[in-house]
Formats: structure tokens, C-alpha cells, sequence
């Protein structure tokens, strides 16, 4: 009796093990069966040589809430030679719903049965047929419903490479159990993946043209780290919003919906969002698609051929999340979806939901699903062209994003996420999640300051402090803030390292606290070294009367007589003319190299004048160790011409002035040295 007990409690437990897990609570690595509509065995198939012109059968598709609904198709075409070694089945949706909105955005995976001659049950939608593939390509703006459906035999050998991959993970974590394995650094980036996001979000920024108004920053990490002509570059096209696949004609995979609340945020993600085949776009009224209403169970919504496939890039007190469709389900609790690739890089790590429509959006041009997350069922391991591959295991990690958002006469209000670490989107998301915080209670004051403060975190103890005032800030600045050196340190030549936390203020204040420097005067023109020049700067505040800032300057003392340039500018000239005139630090041999750069560039204050002399003698930098103050015998021996290492660089005295109002424009003065000048002793 005591072992039949001890039985059935051991059932009760497996049972239970990763029981369906709402969105806000997945950490452990755990098989979730309840989640997923598992068959006993596998689905009949029909293989792409034995479709033949005229079959019919229907798809299967969510188009409202969770229902799961047949839709009529018949084949019109079978290419054996869509791509080398890919064939296309052809079909036309004449069901009225399919009619009137052609292929869906959100559709990606729908299962397409067909009947063959002797299946008792055709004619009857819903039941019976085999299984030829998924709802992949299609044609927009056009009078007809004509699709490709991915054969299903490319999909399951996908599911093959996933399961192989699987059993290789497996054995090599069953290696390292109890074993005092080295850690070793995470795989080296792409830096020409970097180039190409960051010269998009370049381009992006090239209208804002005033520094302070956070596209500076973003400017200057691209000159300095990869180099001045990618910063300097004009950009040849503009962002454009984002667009549905060529409507011209050609046949493209359909995208994956992903809900955001405004058309400029949409605009935003669109370049780098499409590279997942996402299709970033505005909710109706503003909203994001979220969660089901109150009145579903979330709980109860499995995974099923036809059913929703989630994808929360973030997730918490928002739900961003890329909608497609299962296409079926194998024994062992392989899930099959979507058709078609989002990155098509193999191996892959992200969230798997259950999800629920709230309704399909028919457009002239493109119609899409209006859908969010319900459960999280497992991980997505696996990304091929043929299609996606998940596991009912949670494999996937997450950053944590803690923001608190103050608006005037406003109490903070705090937000918490769950940030994704999917390498190509985790800048993106981030920088969003912090846009739509800011964004979520009000709309920002037409005349605003709004300062950043905080830190983010990255792998290996690696932390970036943030304290950034940005003066009639707009949505897009916010981006511009976050995103580059997050894309930055994830993606380049030499380390991946993510993001690991995000801690933000954000404090909203209703007035803009922005001046512009009109002229300045010297008090002298001649001076000894030693002694102090003032400088009287003129600034104009925004909306306000004219004002006088006094300045000490004090020019150094072992200065030789000459003439000299003084220049008086804002925080983006400063900084710029600090590490552009730095040569090695262009010459990065690792990615701490890159965390200084940028931790430079994160200190400098908006709200402050910088006062800036150039000094004769040059600093010379080993490597990335600078040596401002070595005397000449020294710098001639080190700074061997054949020296790869040695770097000369210009030096500068400075003086940092804080304000109450951030400046902008820049003020250039000549002060002549002559020692002459200094008083008797």
C-alpha cells in the first residue's frame, strides 16, 4: 500500500512539473506536457510529389480569441524548383473571410490538409486530409487569395536538426555536471552584423541635428569605435515606415505581426525588426495587443495545430511579443510553425507562447493579426527557411529592466520586464520597452527636459552608468540613447557580451531648459602663462532674457610663448574633440576597450560649458595607455617609426562649468602667451 501511495505521488508530481507558467514567472530549464496538444502519434502526411493540381482540403487558423477554424483551399500549382532543393504548394482560400482579407500577417504556419480521392471525410472542413505543410508566402493587394505553402517534409527535417541539436546539448551539459569546467567568454559578434544596425540607426538619427537632443551620443560611438567614415557617412536613403513584402508582385514569406503604440515607434523598429521578419505596426488606438481579456484562461489555451505561436521579446508589465501560427505538433512535444525563417541562423533560444487574437485587421494592402501572448510553453531552438522548431523545455534567458517614470505633478510609477536575450533585437527592446514606459501614463509636455539616470549592467561584471539631460526630447532620442551601446557590446568583432540589467529614473520636467551661446568676449587677449583669462559667454535661454556666464580660465603654467586656440562649446563638441583627436582609441583589442570608450562618452554632461585649450606638446598613447607627460628623450625612443603600437595624440587643458540649462553652439577665441607678461616678483 505504502509503494502504490509513493506511486502515485511520484505521478501526481510529474504531472505537475513546469505546469502551465504564466509569462512573468519562467527562470528554470522544465518540461511543460500540459501546455502542448501532443498526439500519440505522428500527423499523416502527404509529400510534395503526390499533390496534384486541383486537390482540395482547408487550413487551419485562429481568427478570433482561441478557436482554432477551418478554412477552405484548393491547389492551383506544385513548383518542385521554388528554391534549390525547395518545392511550393500553391493554393487559393476562396472562404469569404480569406477573400476579403488575402494572407494574414499572423497566419505564418496555419496546417493545409487536402483530401485525397478515397478519404471518406472530404467535404467536410475540419476533418480529416493530410498534412501537406504550412501557410508561408504570399501576395498582397491583389483580387484573389493565392498562398505557398511550405511542404511539410522541409519542416520536419528541420524538427530533425532540432532533436539532433537537442541530444548534443544534452550530453554536453551531462558532461559538465559535478565537473569544475573553465568559463569561457561568449562567442565572438559580428561586427559586420554591428555596422550594418548601427549605419541604419545612423541614418535614422541624421534629422536630428541638434546635439543635445540625444543623437549625439550615438553619432559619436559610431566615430570613434568603428571608425569616423561610417559617422560621417550621408545617408543615402531614409528610414521608411514599415511596409508589408514587395506588393509588386513577388511572393515573399508572410511577416510576424508585433504590436507597438505609435506609427514613430513602429518607423523606429522597422529596419531592424524586418531583418526577423517582424512586422512592426501600430495597435488600433494606441494599444498594445496584450494579453487576453480577463474573461479567458490564459491557462487553458494550448498549443495545437492552427493555434497561436507567441514570440514575448519582452514581457512584465508589457507584453511585446511576434505572433505566428503551429503547424503541428509530434509525439515527443516538438512543436513545428511559422513556415519560413526569422533569422534562419540554426540554433536558437527564445520564448514559446501560447497566444490569443483579438481580431484580424483586414488593410487595403495587408491585413494582420491583432494578437499577444498567453503562456509561455517552452523555448524556440531551432531557425531554418523552411521554418521554426520548439521544445517544451524553457531554455532561454532574460535581462531584467526596472524603470520608474515621472511626469509633472505626477507620482512615480515604476515598471518591470523581462528582456529577451535574443542577440539581433535585445538593443531594439530594450530601447522600446523604455519608450513605451515613458510614454504609457502620458504624452510628453510639448516643451520638456527630461533626465535619464541609472545604470545598465552587462556579462562579466560590466557596468555602464547613465546620467543624460536631453531638452525637447522626443520618443526617438530615448532610442538613440539606449540602443548603440547595447547593440554595440552584443554584437562586435571581438566578444558578445549582453545586457544583464537596466535601472532607470526618468524624470519629466515641463519646461525646456535649453540655451544657445550668441558671443563671448575675452577680458584679455594677452596673457602670461600662469595666469587666469576670463571669458564672458552670452546665453540664450529658451523663452527667456539673455544672460552673462562668467568664466576663470586659467592657462597653464609651463605654456611657451605663442599663440593659442580657446574654445568654449557644448557636451557633443567636447566630446568629439576629446576621442576623435585620440587616434588609438579607434584601435580597440577587446571589448572592455570598447566599454571604456563608451563609458567616456556616458560621463560627459549635457547641462555644462567645456572650456578647451590645445597644448603643444603631444601626448603619446602605448596601445591604449595614454602618456601625456613624458619628456621628449623618452617620447622620441618610444615613438619608434616601425611602431604599430604607438599612437600620437593631441592633448588639451579643460575646464568643466556646470549649468542649470544645457548649452548648445560653440564659441573660438585666440589667446597669445608671452611670459613677459607675468607680474615682477
Amino acid at each position: 500500500m505504502k509503494r502504490l501511495l509513493l506511486f502515485l505521488w511520484a505521478l501526481f508530481a510529474i504531472s505537475r512539473i513546469g505546469a502551465l507558467v504564466p509569462i512573468s514567472t519562467v527562470n528554470a530549464r522544465e518540461i511543460q506536457p500540459p501546455g502542448i496538444a501532443t498526439p500519440a502519434v505522428a500527423t499523416p502526411i502527404m509529400k510534395l510529389d503526390d499533390v496534384r493540381i486541383g486537390m482540395k482540403g482547408y487550413g487551419l487558423t485562429v481568427f478570433h480569441g482561441d478557436k482554432i477554424e477551418p478554412f477552405a483551399v484548393e491547389v492551383i500549382s506544385v513548383q518542385r524548383d521554388f528554391a534549390p532543393g525547395k518545392g511550393v504548394v500553391w493554393i487559393r482560400c476562396p472562404d469569404p473571410r480569406m477573400q476579403q482579407s488575402g494572407p494574414v500577417q499572423g497566419m505564418s504556419g496555419s496546417p493545409i490538409y487536402l483530401w485525397e480521392p478515397n478519404d471518406a471525410k472530404a467535404g467536410q472542413l475540419g476533418e480529416g486530409g493530410r498534412l501537406i505543410g504550412a501557410f508561408a508566402f504570399g501576395f498582397m493587394a491583389t483580387k484573389d487569395c493565392y498562398v505557398g505553402v511550405q511542404p511539410i517534409e522541409q519542416m520536419l527535417q528541420v524538427g530533425e536538426h532540432a532533436r539532433d541539436q537537442m541530444n548534443r546539448q544534452e550530453q554536453e551539459r551531462a558532461q559538465l555536471v559535478d565537473a569544475e569546467a573553465p568559463q569561457t567568454p561568449a562567442a565572438g559578434g559580428d561586427g559586420q552584423t554591428m555596422r550594418q544596425s548601427l549605419r541604419t540607426v545612423l541614418e535614422q538619427a541624421q534629422g536630428q541635428d541638434i546635439p543635445s537632443r540625444g543623437a549625439w551620443r550615438a553619432r559619436l560611438i559610431a566615430r570613434t569605435i568603428l571608425g569616423k567614415g561610417l559617422a560621417d557617412e550621408q545617408a543615402t536613403s531614409t528610414a521608411a515606415p514599415p511596409q508589408p513584402p514587395d506588393i509588386a508582385g513577388q511572393p515573399l514569406r508572410l511577416m510576424l505581426p508585433l504590436s507597438v503604440s505609435t506609427p514613430g515607434l513602429a518607423q523606429l523598429m522597422a529596419p531592424l525588426a524586418q531583418q526577423a521578419g517582424l512586422l512592426p505596426f501600430q495597435a488600433p488606438m494606441g494599444a498594445q495587443a496584450g494579453r487576453p481579456p480577463t474573461e479567458i484562461n490564459a491557462q487553458d489555451i494550448r498549443l495545437a495545430p492552427g493555434s497561436i505561436l507567441s514570440i514575448p521579446l519582452a514581457y512584465g508589465d508589457l507584453d511585446l511579443a511576434a505572433v505566428g501560427t503551429v503547424t503541428d505538433v509530434l509525439p515527443d512535444g516538438r512543436v513545428l510553425a511559422f513556415g519560413h525563417a526569422m533569422f534562419g541562423q540554426g540554433p536558437l533560444a527564445v520564448p514559446m507562447a501560447s497566444g490569443y487574437v483579438h481580431y484580424i485587421v483586414p488593410g487595403l494592402i495587408t491585413s494582420f493579426k491583432l494578437a499577444g501572448s498567453g503562456v509561455i510553453r517552452g523555448t524556440v531552438v531551432r531557425d531554418e527557411t523552411s521554418g521554426i522548431v520548439g521544445a517544451p523545455i524553457t531554455d532561454f534567458t532574460t535581462a531584467k529592466a526596472r524603470l520608474r517614470i515621472t511626469h509633472p505633478n505626477q507620482q512615480p510609477r515604476d515598471y518591470q520586464y523581462d528582456l529577451v536575450k535574443f542577440k539581433p533585437l535585445l538593443p531594439m527592446v530594450t530601447a522600446i520597452v523604455a519608450i513605451e514606459s515613458l510614454g504609457a501614463q502620458q504624452a510628453l509636455p510639448v516643451e520638456n527636459t527630461v533626465r535619464i539616470r541609472g545604470s545598465m549592467k552587462f556579462a562579466g561584471n560590466r557596468e555602464l552608468k547613465i546620467d543624460s539631460i536631453v531638452p525637447g526630447m522626443e520618443p526617438r532620442s530615448l532610442y538613440y540613447e539606449l540602443l548603440p551601446p547595447i547593440m554595440i557590446l552584443a554584437q562586435n568583432e571581438h566578444e558578445s557580451v549582453l545586457l544583464e540589467s537596466m535601472n532607470l529614473a526618468i524624470e519629466v520636467q515641463d519646461s525646456l531648459r535649453l540655451a544657445s551661446m550668441t558671443e563671448g568676449r575675452l577680458d584679455r587677449a594677452q596673457v602670461a602663462p600662469g595666469q587666469p583669462v576670463g571669458i564672458n559667454v552670452t546665453l540664450n535661454p529658451y523663452g527667456g532674457e539673455p544672460m552673462v556666464k562668467r568664466i576663470k580660465f586659467d592657462i597653464p603654467a609651463h605654456l611657451p610663448d605663442g599663440e593659442y586656440n580657446l574654445i568654449v562649446c557644448d557636451a557633443a563638441t567636447y566630446a568629439q574633440t576629446l576621442l576623435t583627436s585620440r587616434p588609438h582609441l579607434m584601435q580597440t583589442r577587446g571589448v572592455d576597450d570598447i566599454m571604456s570608450i563608451l563609458k567616456q562618452i556616458s560621463e560627459v554632461p549635457n547641462d555644462a560649458l567645456f572650456v578647451m585649450m590645445a597644448l603643444p606638446e603631444a601626448g603619446l598613447a602605448l596601445g591604449h595607455q595614454e602618456m601625456p607627460k613624458l619628456p621628449s628623450s623618452v617620447r622620441t625612443m618610444i615613438a619608434s617609426p616601425t611602431s604599430a603600437t604607438t599612437n600620437a595624440y593631441v592633448t588639451y587643458a579643460t575646464k568643466t562649468v556646470k549649468l542649470d540649462t544645457i548649452p548648445s553652439g560653440q564659441l573660438d577665441f585666440t589667446v597669445t602667451v608671452r611670459r613677459e607678461l607675468a607680474p615682477a616678483k
